[in-house]
């Protein structure tokens, strides 16, 4: 073996010299890098690939002497080449290491001849951190025991770090398993090794619950508190107690254990064991103490915390008995948070009867009124955590039921601020009312709050009626204003709680101001508006709300509201509810202004309620859609399915805004496949929205044009229209008043032929109308530019109109008029009567061309006639 490995070095050392005397490497500092690699490493490899086939080849059936040292000069040769101070070297040894020594069995009698102890510890601890583990075992088969370094005067070097020191950080299921296997190498319990921080192996054997290894440390003299200086550790006490090996606690309790010494967190072991929720354990830990006559500081704080608090906080009830009867303080507060257990009892409900009744044996005087760091006290707890009957056992031992919190919220502010909706108000009522406590009953929060205002703000309607049949004064106001009613107006449910607040208000003879305003200007029916509560408009304007003097919500405040709504409403919804409320409103003749009218339009724009035509056709090609549509209910005898077939003129005798604001959703309305769901939103939000939309683009229409075409006229042409072309007319007839500084009625008594021009490009340039022009024709006559200039004064306003909505391409060619392809002559005349009935023939077939209709002349006696 030896010749091989002095052959192949030679090898190595000629073929070094032949490429260092051709190749100059100063040129190619990345190849002497790499020959450098190869000729540190390559004859390690080579080497190894001879040994293990030499070690390959050692049958075990006929193992001798003589194999057994060719197995020694195997790992011998592998050792001798390493450089211990090099960590790259230490490395490549161990992996080679790692595959060879897998095949050692019970052959190899000394590992001290080849390695010494440090570079043994270094394997086992590399072992541990990256494995593999089969080493360890690999070393116990050698019959590796460590022997401990001796100072000057013959004594064990304890520091020092190992294996088994490594082990505290894995959590591995066969941790416990390697830990006894390094137990077997590392077996003289005489010899606690302890590491840098001060841990030390007896630690580590309590962690991990060996109790057999524990108990011969201690069979050989190991302190059972195992004290180090300036250690960073945790008592070995504490360490078994953490991970639940009971049996090892109980040995080191017996062995003299301190249970008052505290860890790095300052707990002592009676928190550990109280951590670990296990009453009969508990028990079993104060006998033990009992037992050794040990006496337990009950009352040291961990963090603030005292046994007690962890006690409580667990719901342990012997543990809880255990320490009160033992003297623990039932009043002991947490610094940091200030917090008794009595606190710790209300918020969870653990144990308040068995607390009062132990400490009521052992005549100790709980504290009840305590006030955490927040303000909070016992009672505070209790009644947010909705625990009726510890409420009640508190006030009957004499809390206070009219301290307030640092936010200034009493128990009566939290009881109405909880999501509970149950008679506790009123219980907490008949209780103070038996023991004769009187009550605050329109106390203030910091934000001038009563518990009115927030029973209000959940819609807790029987802490409402309780409250006003308790006398709440439902018209103070917070700071921002806001009074109780205005609370009701600005919740998401539109229920009945408006309704309860003004019959019980009406039954006590209490007027509510229903009129009043906050401090940004809202009154309550505004609010109701703007939060879409069509039935608290309806109850409002009942109530008698000043209607004359209501200001329409502008745009930000609806905005507002959909922004939080979009949530967890749908488009149809949010759509049908604005339109709801308008209709309530109109309906007690309230007259939208054109401005109002603007903000409705711009909202249904900008929140995309109608969006340009889905394909419903790939709706109703899936079976799946056309079977859910019509098990879908919009109104009784009416199917999702057939509403969408309906024409809307139809739909409009069958449906009301309402209607559809109050279509069921769940389980309804969300059978609709998702892939279709966005399509038949939009389908209904137009078809309901249509005829409003309508109504109102009519005016504008005809204003814009300057009124001159029979009302039939306008109307088929607005049956024609999409609600995003009836949106633009509404828009252009703002942008046209704009433009001309005054009111669209203004403009149109006032317009002349120039303005009509200007209308004309002003509009084209600001709706971007490119595919619309007027063409003037070359004749020079007088008469044809007479006639020119007045069909240009009356085409403009028709062209202009007609392209706003952008349907089809108008081009006027004067003296004739082509209108969508359709060429209409208009001959001059010098009589009145057939230049009035030309242009009358102009705009009808004009509007007639809007809206998809032919028409032909023919002449009648005294003028033209038209048919379509």
């Amino acid at each position: 073996m030896f010749f091989a490995s002095a052959g192949i070095g030679v090898v190595f050392a000629l073929m070094s010299a032949l490429l260092l005397k051709h190749v100059d490497l100063r040129k190619n500092p990345s190849l002497e890098f790499g020959l450098m690699l190869v000729f540190t490493y390559a004859p390690y490899v080579l080497a190894e690939g001879i040994q293990l086939s030499v070690c390959k080849n050692m049958d075990d059936e006929s193992f001798d002497s003589t194999k057994d040292q060719e197995y020694l000069d195997c790992l011998t040769s592998i050792r001798q080449p390493v450089n211990w101070e090099s960590a790259a070297e230490r490395k490549y040894f161990y992996s080679q290491c790692c595959s060879f020594i897998g095949r050692w069995e019970s052959r190899l009698q000394n590992l001290r001849e080849i390695f010494a102890r440090e570079e043994i510890d270094w394997l086992l601890r590399m072992c541990v951190r990256s494995g593999p583990i089969e080493l360890i075992s690999s070393v116990i088969r050698a019959g590796y025991k460590d022997e401990p370094d001796l100072d000057k005067d013959g004594k064990p070097l304890l520091l020092c770090t190992t294996a088994v020191h490594d082990m505290i950080g894995l959590n591995s299921c066969d941790a416990v398993s390697t830990l006894r296997k390094l137990f077997e190498i590392y077996n003289n319990f005489n010899v606690n090794y302890v590491s840098e921080s001060g841990l030390t192996h007896f630690h580590v054997a309590c962690k991990y619950g060996c109790e057999d290894i524990v108990e011969k440390f201690l069979e050989h003299g190991q302190d059972p508190n195992c004290h180090v200086q300036r250690a960073k550790v945790d008592p070995p006490l504490h360490m078994s107690l953490v991970l639940g090996h009971n049996k090892v606690a109980e040995l080191l309790l017996r062995r003299g254990a301190d249970p008052n010494l505290v860890d790095a967190m300052e707990s002592t072991a009676l928190h550990h064991t109280l951590y670990q929720l296990d009453d009969d354990w508990v028990e079993k830990f104060f006998e033990i103490c009992d037992d050794m006559q040990v006496t337990l500081q009950i009352d040291i704080p961990e963090m603030g915390w005292t046994p007690l608090h962890v006690a409580v906080m667990g719901d342990l009830r012997k543990g809880t008995e255990f320490l009160l009867r033992r003297g623990a303080n039932p009043n002991a507060v947490n610094p940091l948070q200030g917090r008794t257990p009595l606190h710790i009892i209300c918020q969870w409900n653990h144990q308040a009867k068995i607390f009062f009744e132990i400490c009521d044996d052992m005549q100790h005087t709980i504290q009840i009124d305590v006030q955490d760091e927040k303000g909070w006290t016992p009672l505070h707890l209790a009644l947010f955590g909705g625990h009726r009957e510890l409420a009640e056992m508190l006030l009957r031992r004499g809390a206070n039921p009219n301290l307030a919190t640092e936010e200034g919220l009493t128990p009566l502010h939290v009881i109405s601020r909880c999501n509970i909706d149950d008679d506790i108000v009123e219980v907490f009522f008949k209780i103070c009312d038996e023991i004769q406590q009187a009550l605050e009953i329109n106390a203030l929060d910091n934000m001038g709050n009563t518990s009115l205002h927030l029973a209000l703000r959940k819609g807790n309607e029987m802490s409402v009626e309780s409250l006003l049949r308790r006398g709440v004064d439902p018209n103070i106001a917070n700071k921002e204003g806001s009074t109780p009613l205005h609370e009701i107006c600005l919740r998401d449910h539109d229920d009945d709680l408006v309704k309860i607040f003004f019959e019980i208000n009406k039954e006590k003879n209490q007027t509510v101001q229903i009129d009043s305003s906050d401090k940004f200007g809202r009154t309550p029916l505004n609010l109701a508006v703007t939060n879409l509560m069509p039935n608290t408009v309806d109850v409002l304007l009942d109530r008698g709300a000043d209607l004359s003097s209501f200001v329409f919500p502008n745009y930000s405040n609806f905005c507002n509201t959909l922004n939080k709504k979009c949530i967890n409403w749908d488009n149809l919804r949010l759509a049908s509810g604005i339109l709801v409320v308008v209709e309530r409103l109109e309906n007690r003749e309230y007259q939208l202004n054109w401005n109002d009218a603007l903000t409705i339009v711009k909202l249904f724009d900008d929140y995309r309620f109608s969006e340009k035509s889905w394909n419903l056709e790939e709706c109703f090609n899936d079976q799946n859609f056309t079977i859910r549509a019509k098990k879908i209910i919009i109104i009784p005898s009416l199917s999702l399915y057939d509403l969408i077939q309906l024409r809307p003129e139809e739909e409009e005798k069958l449906l009301t805004y309402t209607n559809y604001f109050e279509i069921e959703r769940l389980n309804n309305l969300d059978k609709i496949p998702g892939e279709h769901f966005d399509a038949c939103i939009s389908h209904l939000c137009e078809k309901m929205s249509r005829r409003y939309f309508q109504r109102l683009a009519l005016d504008p229409l005809r204003e814009l044009s300057r009124d001159r075409l029979p009302i039939l006229c306008y109307q088929k042409i607005i049956e024609e229209l999409k609600n995003e072309d009836l949106f633009k007319i509404c828009q252009a007839g703002e942008l046209l008043a704009k433009e001309n500084g005054a009111k669209i009625c203004e403009t149109v008594s006032k317009a002349t032929v120039s303005q009509d021009m200007f209308i004309f490009q002003t509009c084209k340039t600001r709706l971007n109308l490119t595919n619309c022009d007027i063409i003037h024709d070359n004749s020079s006559s007088n008469e044809a530019k007479n006639i020119q200039r007045e069909a240009q004064k009356i085409t403009s306003l028709i062209l202009y109109t007609l392209a706003a909505v952008r349907r089809v391409q108008y081009i006027i060619i004067l003296p004739g008029i082509r209108i969508d392809g359709c060429l209409l002559s208009f001959m001059p005349s010098r009589d009145r009567a057939a230049a009035a009935a030309a242009r009358e023939f102009i705009l009808v077939a004009a509007a007639a061309a809007a809206a998809g209709h032919n028409i032909c002349r023919k002449p009648v006696a005294g003028g033209i006639d038209f048919c379509s």
